[in-house]
């Protein structure tokens, strides 16, 4: 999207929730749906608790907080999000309604939960509650990894001069994004293979001991090639995170001993992971030599349908595609990388804006040498296949 009032592009939408005061909100189911709902709008400053028809959850409480019934939810500043199944959200959808007479109206004050993680989330944080959230955000701690993958997203076994970052470097960059930034949910680190680089366990150290209350998790993504110390895994263990293992097994046996070896290691001290299984990867095409040319008509467009969700902070810049900034060293060395952002002097709502997909030409520059990411590319190749 372009920007045409840089800073103020929601202003009109940010005014309606400073207008229609929000005293509550409720979450309307329970479950798996909810506790990730609750976990990423906890941070707010406004009470809120959940709504569900089961007698023995109102009894219990969900999550350390109050459980009422769905018939206690309607009374003036309340808002609702929808927590359920697609199905039901429907249906619970249009019995709000009709209960309410026309008091509740979808988009208003009462939400899906995708829907208002999307959008309304964001606004109500930065106009009503002057604060910064991000969904997700990556930390990069390594260039350097331990394969070289021939499909590898930011093109790393491409890049020259790949380098470990230190841990100074990683440390300003880390009170810089939290000098900004209220709340993280998601808060990524990787590479390259991040136990590559042996400074690392002194940056989960310092992330947890001075900003543990600005996130709610901490993510590692791994290969899994690399087995941590025991100093790394006590760490590890501490921050409460999780490791998202990149399985590469199917295209190399001899790294199934490593994965097992990994895993083991991970159960001994506890420390949650996870092994997504995927068929197959997005080819994004930067290494093609044939891209036919696009106006800035059809870049803005493919932009918007694109929704990349590879944002990054890295030397002290707000990236929005780490795969584009990447591809725009390793492959075309002197195309520059997008940085519309300025971090460290731009105000919270043009942040915010920014990271809702807003720039100045309403595209990123690598957008002319991209398929783009999941919702539009359908260049599908086997993943982790290696150079030779």
């Amino acid at each position: 999207m372009k920007w045409k009032n840089r800073g103020h592009e929601l202003e009109a939408l940010g005014e309606k929730f400073r207008i229609h005061t929000w005293k509550k909100i409720y979450i309307y189911g329970a479950g798996m749906i909810g506790e990730e709902v609750y976990d990423k709008i906890k941070f707010l400053d406004i009470p809120i608790e959940f709504a569900d028809s089961s007698p023995q959850k109102q009894n219990e409480g969900f999550k350390g907080v109050s459980v009422v019934s769905p018939k206690k939810i309607f009374h003036e500043g309340s808002v609702i999000v929808v927590a359920a199944s697609k199905y039901n959200t429907e249906t619970i959808i249009k019995n709000i309604t009709c209960s309410s007479g026309g008091e509740y109206r979808e988009g208003v004050n009462v939400f899906t939960a995708s829907g208002f993680l999307a959008l309304p989330l964001h606004l109500y944080t930065s106009y009503v509650e002057k604060k910064l959230y991000f969904e997700d955000i990556t930390i990069l701690v390594t260039e350097k990894c331990t394969l070289k993958c021939r499909d590898c997203a930011p093109c790393y076994p491409y890049l020259k001069n790949a380098r470990h970052r230190s841990f100074e470097e990683v440390k300003e960059d880390i009170d810089l994004l939290f000098s900004k930034a209220d709340y993280i949910w998601d808060l990524i680190f990787t590479g390259g293979e991040p136990f590559l680089n042996k400074e690392f366990g002194r940056m989960l150290e310092y992330v947890m001991e001075h900003y543990a209350s600005q996130y709610h998790h901490i993510q590692i993504i791994s290969n899994a090639t690399i087995i941590p110390s025991d100093d790394i895994c006590e760490t590890l263990k501490s921050t409460g995170g999780y490791i998202s293992i990149s399985d590469y097994t199917c295209v190399n046996d001899r790294l199934k001993n490593k994965l097992s070896r990994f895993t083991e290691k991970m159960d001994t001290y506890g420390i949650r992971y996870e092994i997504p299984q995927v068929d197959s990867w997005c080819d994004f095409g930067f290494r093609a030599k044939d891209h036919p040319e696009k106006s800035s008509e059809e870049l803005i467009d493919m932009f918007d349908a694109c929704r990349s969700t590879c944002r990054a902070f890295h030397e002290g810049k707000f990236i929005f595609c780490v795969p584009a900034m990447y591809a725009s060293r390793a492959v075309y060395e002197n195309e520059p990388v997008d940085t519309d952002c300025c971090f460290e002097s731009g105000d919270k709502n043009e942040i915010m804006e920014w990271n809702l997909g807003y720039s100045e030409k309403g595209y990123l520059n690598m957008c002319a040498k991209c398929f783009g990411y999941l919702t539009i590319n359908q260049h599908r190749v086997e993943p982790g296949v290696q150079l030779q």
